[in-house]
C-alpha cells in the first residue's frame, strides 16, 4: 500500500489551517495512507493550540497527523520569508516517511478530492516518472486557470515563469537534490523537475490566493527582483546539477536579467542591504554584481552574461513553439 506525505507550512494562520487540513483528509485515497506533517514557523499560541487540536481530531486508521515548530529569530532581526519557508519545507521533507510527497500552505487548499489517487495510481504504474503535476486556479482579480504542458521537464522549467509547487505530487527525493537555501515554490519546483520525468494532467486540483501580507503583495518590485536573483544564484551554485537544467535556467531568466539591469540603480538603496548581504559570500552573486554594475567593466560583464543567456533562450523558445504547434495539431 502506498503512502503519501502532505507537508503543510503554517505561520499565524489559525483561521485557515483547518480548511487546508480538511482538503487533505477529504481526499479519496482509495487505500492510500496519508501522513500530514504541519511545519510551523513559530506561530502565536492561538495557532499552535489549534494545530494541537487538529492532531487529535483528524488522526484515523489511514491518516496520521504530527507537527513541529521552528524557532523565530530575535525581535527586529530582518528575515527573508522565502528562506524561512524553505527551511520549514526541508525539515518536513526530511521527516516524511511516505513514498510520495505534496506541499501545501496553510491558507491554500486542494479543490479536487481525487488529486492524490490519480497521481499515485499513475506513479505506481510508471516507475520511470518522478512527478505528476496538475493545474491550479488563481483566486483573485481574474480567477485565471493555469494548465501544465510538459513536453519535457527541461522545457517546462525553461518556459513557465511560475507554477505552484502544490500542483506536484512527487516521489520522496534524496535530500542532496534539494537546493541549498531556496526550496519554496520556485526552488522546489526546480528540484522536483531535475529529479526525473513529469506527467501533466489538465484537471484543476489546487486553489491559490495571494495573501495581502504575502511577499508578492507586500514587497517592492526591486525586493522581488533581488529575491529572484538569489534563487538564480542558488540554482547556478547547485551542488548536484542535472544535465540541461542550468541551461534551461538561463533561458527562463533571460527576461528577468534585463529587468534586473533596468532597476540596477535602485539595488543600493539601504532598504535592500540585508538582502544583498545574504547574497554576498556565495558564488554567482548576480544581485551583488548588478548593484555594482557601473562603468565600462560592469556593463561589459552584463553584456557577456546576457549574450550567454540569449544563446540558450532563443533556441529553447523556438523548440517550445514547435512543440506547442505539434501538440495543437495532435489535439484536432
Amino acid at each position: 500500500m502506498s503512502k503519501i506525505s502532505a507537508i503543510i507550512t503554517s505561520y499565524n494562520e489559525k483561521d485557515s489551517i483547518i480548511r487546508a487540513v480538511e482538503s487533505v483528509v477529504s481526499q479519496d485515497a482509495g487505500g492510500i495512507d496519508i501522513e500530514i506533517i504541519i511545519g510551523d514557523d513559530g506561530s502565536d499560541s492561538e495557532t499552535l493550540d489549534r494545530i494541537s487540536r487538529i492532531e487529535e481530531k483528524y488522526a484515523s486508521d489511514h491518516v496520521t497527523v504530527s507537527h513541529f515548530v521552528m524557532s523565530r529569530p530575535e525581535s527586529g532581526e530582518p528575515v527573508i520569508p522565502s528562506i524561512r519557508v524553505s527551511n520549514v519545507i526541508k525539515r518536513g521533507l526530511f521527516a516524511a516517511t511516505g513514498d510520495y510527497c505534496v506541499i501545501l500552505s496553510a491558507d491554500d487548499l486542494f479543490c479536487d478530492n481525487r488529486k492524490f489517487i490519480k497521481a499515485v495510481e499513475f506513479l505506481d504504474s510508471n516507475p520511470d516518472y518522478f512527478s505528476f503535476v496538475s493545474g491550479f486556479r488563481f483566486i483573485g482579480e481574474s480567477d485565471k486557470e493555469y494548465i501544465p504542458y510538459v513536453p519535457s521537464s527541461r522545457l517546462f522549467w525553461a518556459h513557465f515563469d511560475y507554477f505552484h509547487v502544490s500542483c506536484f505530487v512527487f516521489r520522496k527525493m534524496k535530500t542532496e537534490m534539494l537546493l541549498d537555501r531556496f526550496c519554496d515554490d520556485t526552488g522546489l519546483v526546480y528540484s522536483i523537475l531535475k529529479c526525473g520525468k513529469c506527467k501533466a494532467d489538465s484537471s484543476i486540483t489546487f486553489e491559490y490566493e495571494q495573501k495581502r501580507g504575502g511577499i508578492t503583495r507586500s514587497s517592492t518590485p526591486c525586493q522581488l527582483l533581488i529575491i529572484e536573483a538569489m534563487i538564480f544564484q542558488d540554482i547556478l551554485n547547485d551542488k548536484n546539477p542535472v544535465s540541461g537544467f542550468k541551461s534551461a535556467t538561463y533561458s527562463r531568466k533571460y527576461g528577468f536579467m534585463k529587468e534586473l539591469h533596468a532597476h540596477r540603480t535602485e539595488l543600493n538603496d539601504p532598504r535592500y542591504e540585508y538582502l544583498l548581504n545574504n547574497s554576498r559570500g556565495y558564488d554567482n552573486d548576480i544581485a551583488g554584481k548588478m548593484a555594482s554594475c557601473s562603468g565600462a567593466g560592469g556593463n561589459l560583464w552584463y553584456f557577456f552574461f546576457l549574450l550567454r543567456m540569449s544563446f540558450v533562450h532563443f533556441p529553447v523558445s523556438v523548440i517550445w513553439r514547435i512543440c506547442k504547434l505539434f501538440r495543437g495539431r495532435s489535439e484536432k
